[in-house]
């Protein structure tokens, strides 16, 4: 039974469908990028992560719904023997297996961040060529794939040193610790992001075209525009599992980071000063505007769920499979079905592409064999590009710095 106060039940009942939610666009952001074969992709690592955080997130409202009086006194008793906590204000006075779940949210948080700026990093080496140079194409692919492992690592070793009693008896050396991986995602994706955009400017005004062939689906020859097939639709070059969104898409994803890191600080300000009260008062606060106020905090960290769907989950790729897959055949129009399920389409899973290839792209290692990180694509192909502005407005079909003459893929 619960002990949330009556007052407060609306709200936790509210965010508590809201995470699970979140959960179900996680599922289906799962089976897309798995059907895709883009297991290992950004998109991907991001959804996985985002998904144990709103897993996690779920577990703990379940439980201080059921038990809110026992965490409360808990909590309170901890922070009248211990008001200066950092540990305390970092995660809103929680203990036992509270604390616990709130340190994976966290570490999941800052794997987040991280990823998005080394996919900043990769969308820049591929909107000025640095990856299509031949010199820098191994270094940049391995720099790609460490970018990955290290926004996995990295958190965890932060997590790690949180749990040391040296730092934790620094205040300000703790939150260092804590946020300091944030700020640096923060910082370095929004350099990298500026300078995308300016570079989108300046082509812009030289009305010149521009492709920037990132994220091409790896099945789909590398080195080479794919063949024709004798009786196929006539179909634009297959970008994998983004589309010519994907800058703004992108743009998006990281405005909502910054919002995050800013609700974060909210955050531990609001637990700092309730852990400032708790130590005051001569009990614990068990008011139903406190508990309101506790499962509403809840809300950004499962949104990362819903947010990667809305972001990547729509691209055109994703919505054709969606599309083929819920929609009953017979309410769906002939013509698109016919092209969907075309074994030339770009995004099928049986492309006669994609079998034409393997042998050749399996004996290599940059870029033709891509792990299915989806890293090494980050290069302009060189070849030309037939778009207007309305078609193509932002990417892979922005406006070229190398003014090279325009043709249709096929």
């Amino acid at each position: 039974m619960s002990q949330l106060p009556a007052e407060a039940r609306g709200v936790a009942a509210g965010v508590l469908i809201y995470s699970l939610i979140c959960l179900i666009a996680n599922f289906l952001m799962f089976w897309l990028v798995w059907t895709h074969n883009e297991r290992l992709s950004y998109v991907a690592l991001i959804s996985y992560f985002a998904f144990l955080a709103t897993t996690c997130s779920i577990i703990q409202q379940v439980h201080d719904n059921i038990q809110w009086r026992d965490v409360i006194t808990l909590q309170f008793e901890n922070t009248s023997a211990n008001p200066a906590s950092p540990v305390l204000a970092l995660g809103n006075g929680s203990t036992g297996a509270d604390l616990i779940l709130f340190y994976i949210q966290y570490y999941c948080y800052i794997v987040e961040a991280t990823l998005v700026l080394f996919w900043a990093f990769s969308l820049t080496q591929s909107v000025y060529g640095w990856s299509e140079k031949h010199s820098l194409r191994r270094s940049f692919a391995f720099a790609n794939l460490t970018g990955k492992i290290v926004s996995v690592i990295l958190p965890a070793i932060a997590i790690g040193l949180l749990q040391s009693k040296v730092v934790q008896g620094s205040f300000i050396a703790f939150m260092l610790v804590a946020d300091l991986q944030f700020a640096i995602s923060v910082a370095g994706g929004g350099f990298m992001l500026l300078m995308i955009l300016i570079k989108y400017i300046q082509t812009r005004r030289q009305f010149k075209a521009w492709s920037v062939d990132y994220g091409k689906n790896s099945r789909v020859s590398k080195s080479s525009p794919a063949p024709r097939i004798s009786g196929a639709p006539h179909l634009k070059r297959s970008l994998g599992i983004y589309d010519r969104w994907l800058v703004v898409r992108f743009t998006s994803a990281f405005v909502v980071l910054f919002i995050f890191e800013f609700t974060n600080v909210w955050f531990q300000i609001t637990a700092h000063q309730n852990n400032i009260r708790d130590a005051r008062a001569s009990s614990p606060d068990f008011s139903a505007s406190r508990a309101r106020k506790s499962y509403l905090l809840d809300i950004p960290g499962v949104s990362a769920s819903l947010l990667s769907f809305l972001m990547f989950g729509t691209t055109k790729p994703f919505r054709d499979k969606m599309y083929t897959t819920f929609i009953p055949k017979r309410f769906q129009r002939r013509s698109e079905t016919a092209t969907l399920t075309n074994p030339s389409y770009g995004a099928n899973a049986n492309s006669t592409i994609a079998t034409s290839r393997r042998s050749q792209m399996s004996g290599q290692l940059f870029p033709g064999f891509d792990f299915g990180f989806n890293t090494d694509e980050l290069r302009n192909s060189g070849a030309a590009v037939k778009a207007s502005d309305s078609e193509f407005p932002v990417l892979p079909s922005m406006l070229s710095s190398r003014g090279e003459k325009c043709q249709t893929w096929v």
